[in-house]
């Protein structure tokens, strides 16, 4: 929204989930996530992993990184600019089908031989 223009992407959404659950606990990283920092974290310690990333590269690292690790991810894909919040989907990124993002993502997992188990 045009009230959290040049926050923090966690920030605001660490603010949203403690509306929801003031008792939520947040491990948040102000960390631009690419394969090279990807070291950086232990996803085995987390519930469920957030990615709001913008680069197909750091997006592809974090969905392997939590899949190996076991840890359920939730990715938003290519929901800029969509002014119809009911129109939002939750899916498996292999059952999408309108997303150019996704379609992206899909491509290069399996450019780089991953299978969802």
């Amino acid at each position: 929204t045009r009230k959290t223009v040049g926050k923090y992407k966690v920030d605001v959404a660490e603010e949203r989930l403690k509306d929801i659950n003031p008792d939520i606990i947040i491990n948040k990283h102000r960390t631009f996530y690419t394969p090279e920092t990807s070291e950086k974290f232990d996803f085995s310690k987390y519930d469920y992993v957030v990615d709001a990333i913008d680069t197909v590269t750091g997006k592809i690292e974090l969905v392997m990184q939590a899949d190996k690790a076991k840890t359920p991810i939730i990715c938003s894909m290519g929901a800029g600019n969509k002014l119809d919040p009911t129109a939002f989907e939750v899916a498996d990124i292999y059952k999408t089908s309108v997303c150019p993002l996704a379609r992206v993502m899909r491509h290069e997992l399996k450019k780089k031989r991953y299978q969802k188990d």
